[in-house]
């Protein structure tokens, strides 16, 4: 899915202001931009879980997506995520299964082969979460939803210098709605749940 999980920026503005004396005039406002990060895909995972006939639960993954998000602590609104997967990347560990899966009867990876999610409105929604709205594109068809996104931590990464970002989020999603509705019956939601785990790399 190419659920491009990218966090993208908008401005924010920070902005100081100085009386150094009764006739000081006010300093203007500074601008600042959100710190913007590149998606370190080494240490990322695009996951899903799906039903297998009602019986089980199968999990997998894609092994390939790119994306960008840019983050300010103190101004969520100025927070955005972009990501994008490519649908033929998906694994499940049994070639066979695979090779279904990117066929017509699911992503259909030669006609879509992207699957983008795209932020439009981020807010935040208690301490180290994020409120995130965005459209999700799946087998051409693009839809709003809304996650919660967890910060895991930040810091400096010791081999190289880098600093870095991470944020969790799970969602369901119905396959239906997408019109991926092979081995479902009619009027009746297939629910998937995503599992995305973003490393970001500041730029």
């Amino acid at each position: 899915m190419r659920l491009c999980l990218t966090l993208a920026a908008l401005g924010l503005a920070a902005g100081g202001i100085a009386f150094l004396s009764s006739s000081a005039p006010v300093a203007p406002a500074v601008a600042t931009a959100a710190d913007k990060y590149e998606i370190d895909a080494v240490h990322s995972s695009v996951l899903f879980r799906a039903s297998h006939m009602g019986i089980s639960h199968t999990w997998g993954r894609f092994d390939k997506f790119s994306g960008t998000l840019s983050y300010d602590a103190k101004d969520p609104a100025a927070c955005s995520v972009r990501l994008e997967v490519e649908s033929a990347s998906v694994n499940t560990g049994d070639a066979g299964r695979d090779g279904h899966l990117g066929n017509n009867d699911f992503f259909n990876a030669k006609q879509f082969p992207k699957i983008t999610f795209a932020s439009t409105k981020v807010s935040a929604a208690g301490e180290g979460k994020l409120k995130v709205v965005g459209d999700l594109e799946l087998l051409g068809v693009k839809k709003p939803v809304t996650l919660e996104i967890t910060k895991v931590g930040e810091g400096d990464f010791p081999m190289d210098g880098s600093h870095r970002i991470g944020f969790d989020t799970s969602f369901t999603i119905d396959r239906t709605e997408y019109g991926m509705k092979y081995a479902t019956k009619p009027g009746t939601p297939d629910p998937v749940l995503l599992t995305i785990s973003l490393e970001g790399i500041r730029k």
